[in-house]
């Protein structure tokens, strides 16, 4: 089933194959980490503990994987790699007389 769910990016002799699952874990991981990176600072700007990295350090973290996501996701979905859902203005309307 796994096989059949993959895409593959073949030169003649090497073939990279691409699973949409294992795309959307990586996806969810690193939200995950995005979240884990906001509480962190969030726990910092609580406490007021001064020892170790500063709050800004966990919070700059935050945004570079935000892009890291944001850039991630385009270009899975500009490759073909994941689809979008469709569109809902594409849809036909239903007047009532």
């Amino acid at each position: 089933m796994i096989i059949e769910l993959s895409f593959c990016l073949c030169h003649k002799t090497n073939c990279i194959r691409f699973n949409p699952v294992i795309i959307k874990i990586i996806i969810v991981l690193l939200l995950l980490f995005i979240l884990f990176n906001l509480f962190r600072a969030l726990f910092i700007m609580v406490s007021g503990k001064t020892g170790g990295r500063p709050m800004s350090h966990f919070l700059g973290r935050r945004v570079l994987f935000s892009v890291v996501v944001l850039i991630f996701v385009i270009a899975a979905l500009k490759l073909g790699f994941i689809t979008a859902n469709s569109s809902l203005i594409n849809a036909t309307a239903h007047i009532q007389i």
